[in-house]
């Protein structure tokens, strides 16, 4: 699945996004302006234009986390997965008890205001189809991976290459052998589990070499494309 990384707060921008036909759209809270208080109508839009909306949160904080989700985000992804108790606690913010320790309301606009379905079945439907996303982007996640993977409630494992090769010391050479080789572990311990990898791309041929490495799930920065474009 292919989609746009969109760190502005522009809600007709995903309108685009979506007749360029991506899977879905990444709303990136974490290097943008994109908070819960406006992320609402950004998710509307994609699911108006039939994308999946993921955020990219800020942090491993579960009030953070839980206004995104509240707002009807149907993925998280969550940066600087470091250890597997940081993918614990991730997963704990994401699922509801008893996968997890999610807050609980049905006043939200993801539980439709309580309409239609009872709290037990949106709380079933919510843990099963809320998508998780940790990201290895340091040294240290990628020497922890297997224990980081053997967490229970990891659906794609993403693999932020821009942070990774900072932390080796190489920023900006996100193709760099020495990071290369890192992603290759990454994607060969993932696919020992059957969990699928992710990895950012910056247009087709990017695209196409992240396939060829294994890659399921990319994600291309839009704003980038366009400024790049002009």
């Amino acid at each position: 699945v292919t989609g746009a990384i969109v760190n502005v707060q522009a809600p007709w921008f995903i309108d685009l996004v979506g007749i360029s036909g991506f899977d879905f759209v990444m709303l990136d809270a974490e290097h943008g302006p994109i908070t819960p208080e406006n992320v609402e109508l950004m998710i509307r839009a994609a699911e108006q234009a039939g994308m999946t909306a993921l955020v990219r949160v800020p942090a491993n904080v579960p009030h953070v986390i839980l206004g995104f989700l509240d707002a009807g985000a149907q993925a998280i992804q969550v940066p600087h997965i470091q250890t597997a108790d940081d993918a614990r606690r991730a997963v704990s913010a994401v699922r509801y008890p008893p996968l997890g320790s999610r807050g609980m309301s049905t006043m939200t606009r993801a539980a439709r205001y309580g309409f239609g379905q009872t709290a037990a079945e949106y709380v079933e439907a919510a843990n099963r189809e809320i998508v998780f996303v940790p990201m290895i982007e340091t040294t240290a996640g990628v020497e922890n991976i297997d224990s980081i993977l053997d967490v229970e409630g990891i659906d794609v494992v993403f693999v932020g290459t821009g942070d990774l090769a900072a932390s080796m010391g190489l920023p900006g050479q996100r193709t760099s052998p020495k990071v290369r080789e890192a992603v290759r572990h990454v994607l060969a311990r993932a696919a020992a589990r059957g969990i699928p990898v992710g990895l950012p791309v910056s247009d087709a041929a990017s695209a196409a070499d992240a396939r060829a490495q294994g890659a399921m799930l990319l994600e291309v920065a839009m704003t980038n494309m366009l400024v790049q474009t002009g």
